[in-house]
């Protein structure tokens, strides 16, 4: 009777146990962090432990981050999206658990779900729980899951594509607008996960299988196709507090300037293929042997690789051939085989010869056409799951343990793990930083270091990664509390795109040491730069050096910059811009002066006096406003040390007046001479209209499912 009982629930259990034993680095003998170091820097690190830290710290104070004030002179973190931050599973962990435990936690459940869900998909093609199970882990702990275990969001939003999968094909038996209505919360959840791109990889291939199963079998109808569409589309609107702060982001980022140069910086290339074959044929960044990453020329390991093992990949292509010499085609293998062979076209970017889709929106839009292995690595193992089936449960089993074999001696040990303690603690020029109220940081020169010692010669010495943190990297510097001059480049404004190049574009490194222009320094200092951070000697005017630290042949040296404004500062006149030339011209000048005449856009209708004396007061600062008082005896210009984006409004003794571009990435208010109370909001209207948006269509998912959940669509062509 018991035996019985649990029955249907030994594959789930077995499916967990086997994951956390995957994954048991992260766990024992200490709590430890995945950092997979990349070129230049750590996604892992740099990005998603960085963000999910400031996210869950604010979470802990019951604060959900719309703005980041600690990282690019202010940036729309929530528009971004790849934290994730109202993704149920962020939310509960994050919110609950200590950060470490909470990180480790979300990676493994991660797993879990792309699991479960690709069991349960397997289940509905009424496979065995056996054969079901065997996908499920071959799937979710195969190469396109392992590799990204340094992206947060991208797995996270991986991990459903199953699900999605699961649901349409439920409804396409069932015509029920229950699983309707799952598509819908998938879909939304998938796009709330904080990486678009796979959730539309995700829905392309789903209509893909789906109009194959249209034209192969009776059951699917074109009206079930598009009641298919309409479910995805109510998803979307689920997610509208998502997408409508991202699209806002979007409009005026440097990724809508030259899609097509972005989409094919990472190539994948037919002899990757390979890599199905052997993950590491090529090469492995870990043994430092894998060819640099070439833009245009060679692409990156972890997007290039989607390893499932050898006895999977003959599996499935024993279901392909066996199909094609059978008299009765199995529906089900010709779609997936389709699905599969499509998705791996579609991976090879420009190398394809379907090509041309990726030069129409969305596809336009997205980095990476490589991640098509993701729907294809699905359709692979789900094709070797159905060929399982059909094997005697005795050889069926010896498959399962060899292939899981293979896979944790291949890649359980791939992704380095360091103790989290050890992670978290401050790094001496953090402890240094503080203690002298050090603004925002400028660091240059470390990844020219970093590729030296985890690019050329692998990761072999991971030791050496904590001192690495000295660095204070873009967005590392979060975990420490210290604020950076830039933002991880994931998805930045035209602005702050722009002052980064005309910083860089002014720095030089000549026999071992970095030197800055006189207006780099200018530039700097006017976005409330303090401290530069280099691990070569920096030399400028007006800077200072205060800071040493060595270890194992690595340096990190710290620099005053003598004048720094603050986090806002008055000014008696300007210069005028109207264009990007007119910019240029006024920050390459010799006359430059961002402090003294800030570079304004758009024009002020104000006269100002030369000089008179003034006062203010910042009475409260928080990520999403300022309150200053101000006593000025003429017109003054107000400058606010916080990027111009979309969304900031500004008041003046309670009356909105307008914000005008500072110095490229700043804003600046015209103040008339008196006393005044002055506020700057942070309230995007793009977030309360998809709130608003969202909330109607959460409320209709679920009236729909409490009144109308067992009723049948009655399908008629």
């Amino acid at each position: 009777m018991i035996a019985k009982f649990f029955k249907p629930y030994w594959p789930p259990v077995a499916i967990i146990i086997v994951i956390f034993a995957f994954l048991s680095n992260l766990f024992f003998p200490k709590l430890s962090l995945f950092v997979i170091p990349d070129y230049g820097r750590s996604d892992s690190w740099s990005l998603s432990t960085a963000d999910s830290f400031y996210y869950a710290q604010e979470l802990k104070k019951n604060n959900l981050p719309i703005w980041n004030p600690h990282i690019g002179n202010g940036y729309p973190t929530f528009a971004e999206g790849q934290t994730g931050e109202l993704f149920p599973l962020n939310v509960v962990f994050f919110r609950l658990f200590p950060f470490a435990l909470a990180y480790d936690l979300t990676l493994a459940f991660t797993l879990i779900i792309a699991a479960l869900g690709t069991y349960f998909f397997c289940r509905s093609l009424k496979l065995a729980r056996l054969a079901s199970m065997f996908a499920s882990l071959i799937f979710s702990l195969g190469g396109f899951f392992v590799f990204h275990l340094q992206h947060h969001a991208l797995i996270e939003t991986a991990s459903l594509l199953p699900w999605v999968f699961w649901a349409a094909h439920e409804f396409t038996k069932s015509k029920k607008i229950m699983h309707l209505l799952a598509v819908s919360l998938f879909s939304g959840l998938q796009l709330l996960a904080g990486f678009p791109q796979l959730a539309f990889y995700t829905q392309f291939s789903l209509f893909v299988y789906l109009i194959l199963a249209m034209f192969f079998g009776k059951a699917y109808k074109l009206t079930l196709i598009l009641a298919v569409i309409l479910a995805i589309i109510l998803g979307y609107l689920l997610a509208a507090i998502q997408l409508i702060p991202t699209y806002e982001f979007l409009s005026v980022s440097t990724r809508v300037a030259n899609p097509g140069e972005v989409l094919t910086q990472f190539p994948y290339t037919f002899k990757n293929l390979l890599q199905f074959l052997n993950p590491y044929i090529l090469g492995s960044p870990k043994e430092g042997t894998y060819p640099l990453w070439q833009p245009g020329k060679w692409g990156i390991f972890w997007e290039n690789s989607a390893y499932v093992g050898i006895l999977p990949l003959i599996l499935g292509f024993g279901a392909i051939i066996g199909n094609v010499f059978k008299a009765k085609k199995n529906k089900e293998i010709f779609c997936l085989s389709a699905l599969l062979f499509f998705a791996t076209l579609l991976a090879l970017g420009e190398q394809s010869p379907i090509y041309v889709i990726f030069t129409i929106p969305p596809f336009s839009l997205f980095r990476v056409p490589s991640r098509f292995l993701l729907p294809a690595s699905f359709a692979l193992v789900t094709l070797s799951a159905i060929y399982l089936n059909r094997i005697k449960k005795p050889i069926a089993l010896g498959l399962i343990a060899l292939s899981l074999i293979d896979i944790f001696i291949i890649l359980k040990n791939y992704n380095p793990a360091l103790e989290a303690g050890k992670l978290l603690d401050y790094p001496d020029s953090s402890q240094f930083l503080s203690s002298n109220n050090a603004a925002n940081v400028y660091t240059v020169g470390n990844v020219n270091k970093w590729n030296e010692n985890f690019v050329k010669n692998g990761w072999g010495d991971m030791d050496k990664f904590y001192f690495f943190k000295n660095y204070l990297d873009q967005n590392s510097n979060l975990i420490f509390n210290i604020d950076q001059f830039a933002a991880y480049e994931s998805l930045q404004t035209k602005r702050m795109a722009f002052i980064k190049s005309q910083v860089a574009g002014k720095v030089k490194f000549e026999n071992g040491t970095y030197i800055i222009s006189d207006n780099a320094i200018k530039l700097l200092s006017s976005s409330n730069v303090s401290h530069i951070i280099s691990p070569f000697e920096v030399k400028a005017t007006g800077i200072q050096k205060v800071f040493n630290a060595s270890k194992n042949g690595n340096s990190v040296n710290i620099y005053k910059i003598s004048n720094t404004p603050g986090i806002v500062f008055l000014s008696n006149n300007y210069a005028n811009a109207e264009t990007t030339q007119d910019i240029s011209q006024a920050i390459t000048g010799k006359d430059f002066d961002p402090i003294n005449a800030p570079v304004i856009e758009r024009g002020i209708k104000s006269e100002f006096a030369k000089s008179t004396n003034s006062n203010f007061q910042i009475i409260s600062r928080s990520d999403t406003s300022l309150l200053i008082n101000i006593d000025a005896q003429s017109n003054k210009i107000l400058t606010f040390n916080q990027s111009f984006y979309p969304g900031w409004q500004a008041y003046i003794d309670g009356k909105k007046v307008p914000i005008f571009p500072a110095n490229i990435n700043s804003m600046a208010i015209s103040i008339p001479g008196g006393s005044h109370f002055i506020e700057f909001y942070y309230l995007p209207k793009s977030l309360y209209l998809g709130s608003i948006v969202s909330l109607i269509s959460l409320l209709t998912i679920g009236f729909l499912l409490l009144k109308a959940r067992s009723v049948k669509l009655n399908i008629a062509l």
